[in-house]
């Protein structure tokens, strides 16, 4: 079962924080939702509101 689960990388959630300014704890539960896509994690902490909203949703 592990095998077919993708690992989230250190790089991945450096890069969700690194665009979002969200918690490393939030952006691997994104990184997790989102199946390992930084971009759509980014878009996942957007709809939650997760971050820095005037920094980046704006």
């Amino acid at each position: 079962m592990s095998g077919e689960r993708k690992q989230i990388t250190g790089e991945q959630v450096k890069a969700v924080r690194r665009q979002t300014g969200a918690g490393a704890i939030d952006c691997r539960k994104a990184l997790e939702a989102a199946g390992g896509d930084v971009a759509r994690a980014v878009e996942y902490l957007r709809e939650r509101g997760i971050g820095t909203p005037k920094r980046i949703w704006t």
